[in-house]
C-alpha cells in the first residue's frame, strides 16, 4: 500500500493542485475577458500557462498552448515594466524545459530565478521558484535537496502575505517529510498547512489528508489515521473525485480497520477502493486492494464468497506484472487453505516460489517473508512441522538482516504455534513471551510516538503564541501611525467626495430620465409584438382544432376497418359451417373445421381491435386465453382435457400477433387431435416468456403420446406444419418441435416494441 502511495505522491507532488488544473482552465479564461487592469492581465495568463504544464499527461500541445499565454504575459509585462511576471515568466520557461526532458537546463533557470529575486524580496516568487526546483529531483538519491528546497519554499512564504501559496508550500513538504517517512514531520507540517486553509476558508487536498492518515497508521495511531483520512474521503467524494487517489485512500481506511481488527469495516472500505481501482483500470491497484478484500473476508471466516470474489476479479483483470501474479498464487493458497483443500493449497504454494523467481528485486525481502510465510501455514495445517521448521528459518535469517519488529513479530508467533502443535510447551511458551515483548515493543512504540507527537505541537504552539504576541505589539504601534494618517486622508476624501457626489447626483438624474423615455419605447414595442403572437396563437389552436377532428375521423375509420374485416371473417367462417353441413368425409369436414378456426384466430384479433382505444396491439394474455377457451368450446374439451397458462402481460404489434395466433392455432388443434388418443386425460400448456434482452419463446407442451421416434418436419409436408413453419418465417423465429414430457412446438422470435399507438 505504501509503495502506491509513493507513486502517487511522486506523480502530484509538484503541486498539490494538479489534479484539477484542466477545469481550472476554462474557468481562468472566463476571468481573463473581465481582468482590465494590465498587471492583473498578466498574473491571470501565466496561471493559465501554468496550468496546461502541471497536467498528468502533459503533450506538444500543452507545451505550445502554454507558450501563448506565457510570451503574451511577458509582452505585458516588457509595456508596463511589471519585474514579477517576468521572474513568473522565466519560471514557467524552466517547468517547460523540464517537461521536454532538459532538466539540467530547468534547474538552471530555476536558480537563475532564485538567485535574482533575493536581492529584490519578493518572497512570494522567490517561494514558487524554490517550490518548482524541488520538483526537478527525484524521492531517494536527492531527499536532502527536496526537503531543503521545499523548506526554503515555505520560509519565503511565511514572509509574504499570500496564504494559499503558504498552505499549499507547506502541504507540499509534508508529503515530501512523508516520501522520506518522518511521518511525526509529516503531520506537524500537515496540521499547519489544514490550519491555513481553514483561515482562507478552503478544505485543502485530498492528498494532503491521505498522507497524513498513513502517517498515523505507520506510527500506530490508527485512531487519528481514520480521522484524517475519512476527512480526505469526504472532500474527494464532494469534489467528484474518481482518480486513483481516491482508490489509495480508501484502501488506507481499510487496513487501518484492519489494524484495529474490525474486519468487517476494513472489507467495506476496501471495496469502495477497489471501485475507484476498476473506474481507472489500474491492475496493480486492482489486485492489490482485492487481496486485501480477501484478506478481509478470511479473518471473518467467509471462506466461500472470498473464493468466489477473486475467481471473479482474475476472469476480468489478467495480471501484467510480477507482483501481481504473485499476489494471485498467494491470495488463492490462503483460501484453498481455509477451504481445506490442502492438495491445491499445496500447487499455489509452489507457484508462489516459480513466479518469485521471475523478479525476485521486484517483490522484495516483504516477498520472500510472505512466501515462506505462507509455506509454514500450510505445512502447519497439513502437520508437516519439519518443513514448517525449515521455512521458519529461512524468514529468521531474512529478518536478521533487518530490524523490522512487525518481521519480528510474526516469526515468534509462528514459532510459538509450531512447538506448540509439536508438544514443545516449553519452547512455545519462551516464543510466546518473545511474542509479547515485541508486542508491547510495538505498542510502546505508538504511545511514545503519540506523546512525542503531542509535546511537538504544543512547542510549535508556544512558538507560533510568542510570535504572535511580537507581531501584535508591532501591529499595534503600525496601527496607531495608521489611523493618524487615515484621519486627514479621510478629511481629503470627504472634500473630494462632495464634489463627485454632486456631479454624479446630476448624471444619475440623466440617466433616469434617458432609461424612462428607453423604457416607455420598449413597452410600446412589446406591445406591437404581444398582439402579434396573440394572432399565431389563435391560428396555431385554430390548426390544432383541425388536426384533432382529423384524427378522431381517422380513429373512427379505423375502428370501422377492423369491425368490417371481423364480420367479413364471421362470414366466411359461417360459409365453411354451411358448407361442412353438406359434406360427409371425414378429411374434408377435418379440414373445414381446421380453416374455421384458423379464420376465427384472426377474427378475434380484428375484434380485439375495432373494441379496444389501442389499434395496433393485442394484449397477448387476453388474446390467447380467449382463443383457447374458443378451441376448447369447439372440441367440447372441458370433461378430459386441462390448459395451463403462463403469458406474461405484454401488448404485441399486429404484425407478429396474427401469426402467432395461427401457430398457437395450429399447435393446439394438433394436440387435441393426436396426443390423447381414446379422449385420455390430458394437460396442454402454453407459455409466452422473454428469454434473454428482446426475444420471446411461445412454448405450446402437452404430456400426451409424442412424437414418433423417427420424426422430421423437414419431411412432413402436411399443410399445418407448413403453416406453423412459414409463419414462424415471417416471425424471423426460429421453429421447433420435438419430444419431451410429450410433444412441443415452440418458437423464438425477437419481439418489435416500435408500436403504432392509435393516436398517431
Amino acid at each position: 500500500m505504501k509503495k502506491i502511495l509513493m507513486l502517487v505522491v511522486i506523480a502530484l507532488s509538484s503541486f498539490l493542485c494538479t489534479a484539477q488544473e484542466t477545469k481550472k482552465i476554462v474557468e481562468l479564461k472566463k476571468q481573463l475577458k473581465h481582468k482590465q487592469d494590465t498587471s492583473a492581465r498578466i498574473e491571470t495568463l501565466l496561471e493559465i500557462s501554468r496550468s496546461f504544464l502541471y497536467g498528468t499527461e502533459v503533450n506538444k500541445n500543452h507545451i505550445d498552448s502554454a507558450m501563448v499565454y506565457c510570451d503574451h504575459a511577458k509582452k505585458l509585462s516588457t509595456q508596463i515594466k511589471y519585474h514579477r511576471g517576468f521572474a513568473k515568466y522565466n519560471i514557467i520557461q524552466s517547468r517547460i524545459q523540464y517537461v521536454q526532458g532538459n532538466v539540467d537546463k530547468a534547474r538552471e533557470i530555476a536558480l537563475k530565478v532564485i538567485n535574482g529575486e533575493k536581492k529584490t524580496n519578493a518572497h512570494e516568487t522567490l517561494g514558487d521558484a524554490y517550490r518548482e526546483l524541488n520538483n526537478y529531483y527525484d524521492y531517494g538519491p536527492d531527499n536532502d535537496l527536496k526537503i531543503k528546497y521545499s523548506e526554503n519554499a515555505v520560509s519565503e512564504y511565511r514572509k509574504g502575505t499570500n496564504k494559499k501559496a503558504l498552505a499549499d508550500g507547506l502541504g507540499e513538504l509534508s508529503m515530501t517529510y512523508f516520501s522520506i517517512e518522518q511521518y511525526n514531520k509529516c503531520i506537524i507540517i500537515g496540521l499547519e498547512a489544514l490550519e491555513v486553509y481553514n483561515q482562507i476558508k478552503l478544505k485543502g487536498e485530498v492528498l494532503l489528508y491521505s498522507v497524513m492518515g498513513m502517517s498515523y497508521n505507520y506510527l500506530g495511531i490508527h485512531q487519528e489515521s481514520i480521522r484524517y483520512e475519512l476527512m480526505g474521503a469526504k472532500l474527494g467524494e464532494e469534489n467528484g473525485d474518481e482518480s486513483t487517489s481516491m482508490g489509495i485512500l480508501y484502501n488506507s481506511i481499510g487496513m487501518s480497520y484492519f489494524n484495529l481488527q474490525n474486519y468487517a469495516l476494513a472489507q467495506k472500505y476496501h471495496e469502495k477502493g477497489y471501485e475507484y481501482a476498476v473506474i481507472n483500470k489500474d491492475t496493480y491497484l486492482i489486485y492489490t486492494i482485492a487481496s486485501n478484500i480477501v484478506n478481509a473476508m478470511l479473518f471473518q471466516k467467509k471462506y466461500k464468497e472470498a473464493d468466489r470474489f477473486f475467481n471473479n476479479v482474475i476472469q476480468n483483470y489478467k495480471p501484467g506484472t510480477v507482483t501481481e501474479k504473485f499476489t494471485i498464487k498467494r491470495r488463492l493458497q490462503n483460501i484453498n487453505l481455509k477451504l481445506r483443500k490442502y492438495g491445491i493449497a499445496k500447487k499455489y504454494t509452489d507457484e508462489m516460489f516459480s513466479t518469485a523467481k521471475e523478479a525476485p528485486e521486484e517483490l522484495g525481502e516483504i516477498g520472500v517473508f510472505i512466501m515462506h510465510e505462507c509455506s509454514i501455514e500450510y505445512y502447519l495445517a497439513i502437520k508437516n512441522f519439519n518443513e514448517a521448521q525449515k521455512h521458519l528459518k529461512i524468514i529468521d535469517q531474512h529478518a536478521r538482516k533487518g530490524d523490522a519488529k512487525t518481521f519480528w513479530k510474526r516469526i515468534y508467533n509462528w514459532g510459538f504455534k509450531i512447538d506448540s502443535a509439536q508438544g514443545n510447551y516449553v519452547s512455545a511458551i519462551k516464543n510466546y513471551q518473545k511474542y509479547k515483548a515485541v508486542n508491547d515493543s510495538i505498542i510502546d512504540e505508538s504511545k511514545g510516538n503519540l506523546i512525542n507527537l503531542m509535546q511537538i505541537q504544543y512547542e510549535t504552539e508556544k512558538k507560533d503564541k510568542d510570535i504572535n504576541e511580537k507581531a501584535k505589539n508591532i501591529q499595534l504601534l503600525t496601527e496607531q501611525k495608521k489611523l493618524q494618517d487615515e484621519k486627514i486622508e479621510k478629511d481629503r476624501v470627504t472634500r473630494l467626495i462632495i464634489i463627485a457626489f454632486s456631479g454624479l447626483l446630476i448624471l444619475i438624474i440623466a440617466l433616469l430620465y434617458n432609461r424612462y423615455r428607453i423604457k416607455q419605447k420598449n413597452q410600446r414595442i412589446l406591445e406591437t409584438k404581444q398582439k402579434e403572437l396573440e394572432l399565431k396563437q389563435a391560428e396555431i389552436e385554430t390548426k390544432n382544432i383541425k388536426l384533432q377532428n382529423l384524427v378522431s375521423e381517422k380513429e373512427w375509420l379505423l375502428k370501422e376497418i377492423h369491425h368490417r374485416v371481423k364480420n367479413n371473417l364471421q362470414i366466411v367462417m359461417s360459409l365453411l359451417n354451411t358448407q361442412s353441413a353438406y359434406l360427409e368425409d371425414k378429411v374434408a369436414l377435418t379440414a373445414i373445421r381446421d380453416s374455421q378456426h384458423r379464420v376465427h384466430s384472426m377474427s378475434l384479433i380484428h375484434q380485439k381491435l375495432y373494441k379496444s382505444d389501442n389499434m395496433a396491439a393485442i394484449n397477448m394474455p387476453e388474446y390467447i386465453n380467449e382463443l383457447t377457451q374458443y378451441l376448447k368450446d369447439s372440441f367440447d374439451l372441458a370433461r378430459y382435457l386441462t390448459f395451463e397458462m403462463d403469458v406474461e402481460d405484454m401488448d404485441m404489434d399486429v404484425s407478429q400477433a396474427v401469426p402467432l395466433g395461427l401457430i398457437l392455432n395450429e399447435a393446439i388443434t394438433n394436440a387435441i387431435k393426436y396426443a390423447f388418443p381414446g379422449n385420455s386425460e390430458g394437460i396442454i400448456s402454453i407459455s409466452l416468456q422473454n428469454s434473454v434482452d428482446d426475444y420471446f419463446i411461445l412454448k405450446i407442451a402437452d404430456n400426451g403420446v409424442g412424437l414418433p421416434h423417427d420424426f422430421d418436419n423437414r419431411k412432413i409436408n402436411s399443410l399445418g406444419m407448413r403453416l406453423m413453419n412459414g409463419l414462424s418465417g415471417d416471425l424471423d423465429g426460429i421453429f421447433k418441435i420435438y419430444n419431451e414430457i410429450g410433444t412441443v412446438v415452440s418458437v423464438e422470435f425477437e419481439y418489435r416494441y416500435h408500436l403504432t399507438d392509435s393516436h398517431s
